[in-house]
């Protein structure tokens, strides 16, 4: 997977708009948690069939962003944790181990194919 960096407002502005014609994948990772680490190894070890934009955002460095986003998302915040980001809203999350790159993969791949 390739992951591009989620460090400020700007960036999470331009989430929200290109998920507008698309779905986003966002990973919100702790660098302080074991958990989060197996997380990221299985996603980034995962052969992705969905074309989507990725984003990585660093909970512990950008902890203020972290509650904005979860704030405006209406959502409980957790780490790690897989948002799936489509028309503005978070269509499906995940988080801990109960994150499942196929399943992930799967739920982009119902997303991008769906008829607008």
């Amino acid at each position: 997977m390739q992951w591009a960096d989620l460090t400020d407002e700007n960036g999470w502005q331009q989430i929200l708009q290109r998920s507008k014609s698309n779905p986003v994948l966002l990973f919100k990772h702790s660098s302080r948690c074991s958990l989060s680490s197996i997380v990221k190894y299985r996603l980034d070890d995962f052969p992705w069939t969905s074309k989507t934009d990725a984003w990585f955002l660093d909970v512990i460095q950008y902890r203020a962003l972290s509650r904005q986003i979860a704030r405006e998302l209406d959502m409980i915040h957790e780490s790690p944790q897989v948002l799936i980001i489509h028309g503005g809203i978070c269509e499906w999350d995940e988080d801990h181990l109960e994150i499942q790159g196929d399943e992930v993969n799967a739920i982009l791949q119902s997303l991008v194919n769906e008829p607008s």
